[in-house]
């Protein structure tokens, strides 16, 4: 993700679409270059609010040991792996479209709280720590916390220094669901010896 990330930070919507022989027409040309303007401002900012939620799990994972599958610290993805996840902790904020200033950042809370028109059947279909991180710190929030995450993975912040940056609250939940199901997976244990 993180590849990507940086692929498409520096991708340019003139690089990526370009005239032959005065095609297409200019104002076709404009229109075109804007949707991929806006596009890749969504996806920038999608994908950073992504890599921002992974870091903070795997924070949390070298907390607790170095190889704890995601599926251990969350749960394991629902049935089908076309749902979005509905845990009380990921209850996410309806309102949006008025928290938000420009379309780009509407497009992207959306693209984390309800989801990618696509399914996948290796992801959740919604990224709700992404969403609540973006919906809580905002745009200028998430690139101030990007600029920590990008320290952490290039090893100059500790696990521990990483946590201590987002607000207590938006770490609290994640590390309590974390707590809550290493507890049920104690009992489950106890109960079958």
């Amino acid at each position: 993700m993180q590849k990507i990330s940086g692929f498409l930070g520096f991708l340019d919507p003139g690089t990526i679409f370009q005239k032959f022989r005065g095609a297409p027409s200019d104002g076709s040309m404009a229109s075109t270059l804007d949707s991929a303007s806006f596009n890749l401002e969504v996806g920038r900012l999608y994908m950073s609010c992504k890599v921002i939620a992974i870091s903070i799990l795997e924070a949390l994972a070298d907390q607790v040991g170095v190889d704890v599958p995601i599926a251990v610290l969350l749960g394991a993805l629902p049935a089908g792996n076309t749902e979005t996840a509905t845990s009380p902790l990921f209850l996410l904020p309806t309102d949006g479209d008025e928290r938000f200033q420009t379309e780009a950042e509407r497009a992207v809370y959306d693209l984390l709280a309800v989801g990618r028109p696509q399914s996948q059947n290796f992801d959740l279909k919604n990224s709700p720590i992404a969403a609540i991180y973006f919906y809580s710190l905002g745009r200028a929030g998430m690139i101030a916390l990007g600029e920590h995450v990008a320290a952490y993975q290039a090893g100059d912040l500790s696990s521990l220094e990483l946590l201590a940056i987002p607000p207590a609250d938006l770490v609290a939940p994640i590390r309590d669901r974390i707590v809550h199901l290493f507890q049920l997976k104690i009992e489950a244990l106890e109960r079958a010896l």
